[in-house]
């Protein structure tokens, strides 16, 4: 800090936030120094403070006046010169600078604090490229440029990867164009990268295709027509999350459809499920009367596994007979079973999920709800065996 003047002191700490005085001898947003001029007092700029061996490196969050009524005060003919209202800056801590073999090292840290009384000075520009640069120069991507000081902003590609990133803007702001330029540097920096890209809207083909022929290092896949993903790859923890069921109601119904989903077969006239040797439908999603002994007793059948596996997953559709039978059927006192109007309204809006899902147009160009087999292999059926389509 030899060379540089402070600016300010810290007065104040508040959990993360630092508060300090700014000294009458500074005015105005920048301050001189022997390496040159920095930013110290704008929004968001950063400058440091001497903590032992290391500066603290702070973050502005704001600026106020201690007294906001003194600088309102009435002009006339003073006998004397009144001082200036003191003023405050609010910060909050980022990190610190110290060195390592020789050179500067930055560590994020926002759990150290400053001491009560110790001065802020400006940053050099050694030490803001510190701040701004990558350890690591063979691994390191330059994530922008820094709107002040024009600085590239990089960052170790592991560092990045690491942790859970998201880009975040309105629309036009460039969410789009920052990913590509991430993706267009690792192409070009390592050797044979594996990266998959999720692109809703078809955005990312043309950045990428003059790295590579497409069919061959780009491999390009459209979901729709003729390639669709089956309902059943996405898991029963993957299902549950596309519904969404109640957790006290509607839940256990679920669960119990998806555990005993293999054992049923779909029958397409009727709309209906029924088990594997049935020669007609029992389960039907819309609570009638109809066979409700008949989806009784095959429940309890299912209940004991006293029944055949199925040799390939049924429609979506008997998800949903599956569901509304096991939680409306009812025993009667003369040993046969109805189904319970009353309990079908609990259960009533998750099957209404599942058949806005069964006819919406744009699910199903995606999702493929006709059921059917995935092995080229004779296997039984199995939530916990990996989808190969």
């Amino acid at each position: 800090m030899r060379g540089r003047e402070p600016f300010g002191y810290v007065i104040g700490i508040d959990a993360s936030k630092v508060t300090l005085n700014l000294k009458d001898t500074h005015r105005g947003h920048f301050a001189a120094h022997r390496d040159g001029i920095s930013a110290v007092t704008e929004i968001n700029h950063l400058f440091g403070v001497e903590d032992g061996p290391r500066i603290l490196i702070l973050k502005v969050i704001s600026l106020n006046f201690v007294e906001p009524k003194e600088v309102h005060k009435a002009v006339g003919p003073k006998t004397r010169i009144e001082p200036e209202p003191l003023r405050q800056l609010n910060a909050v801590v980022v990190g610190y600078i110290e060195k390592h073999e020789g050179k500067l090292k930055f560590t994020a840290d926002s759990l150290v604090s400053p001491a009560l009384g110790a001065e802020a000075f400006p940053l050099s520009e050694e030490e803001i490229r510190a701040i701004f640069s990558s350890q690591k120069k063979t691994l390191e991507i330059i994530l922008g440029y820094h709107p002040k000081t024009g600085m590239e902003v990089k960052v170790d590609l592991n560092t990045l990867l690491s942790k859970h990133v998201a880009v975040l803007g309105s629309t036009g702001h460039g969410k789009t164009c920052f990913t590509a330029s991430i993706i267009q540097q690792i192409l070009k920096k390592f050797n044979r990268p594996r990266i998959v890209i999720f692109d809703i809207n078809g955005e990312f083909l043309k950045a990428l295709e003059v790295y590579g022929e497409i069919g061959k290092e780009i491999k390009y896949t459209e979901l729709g027509n003729n390639f669709k993903i089956p309902y059943y790859a996405l898991g029963r923890y993957g299902l549950q999350r596309l519904l969404l069921p109640s957790e006290k109601t509607q839940r256990p119904a679920l669960n119990f459809a998806l555990d005993h989903l293999s054992y049923v077969k779909w029958f397409s006239e009727d709309k209906g499920a029924g088990l594997v040797d049935d020669s007609y439908p029992c389960f039907f999603d819309d609570c009638r009367d109809d066979k409700a002994t008949e989806a009784g007793n095959n429940l309890e059948k299912l209940c004991k596994k006293e029944v055949e596996l199925a040799e390939e997953w049924p429609h979506f559709g008997a998800l949903a007979c599956l569901i509304v039978d096991n939680y409306c059927l009812e025993k009667t006192s003369e040993g046969t079973f109805r189904r319970s109007e009353f309990k079908y309204k609990s259960i009533s809006p998750l099957i209404n999920r599942i058949h806005r899902l069964i006819d919406d147009e744009r699910f199903t160009s995606i999702i493929d709800i006709n059921g059917g087999k995935y092995y080229e292999y004779d296997l039984p059926l199995s939530w916990e065996r990996k989808v190969n389509f």
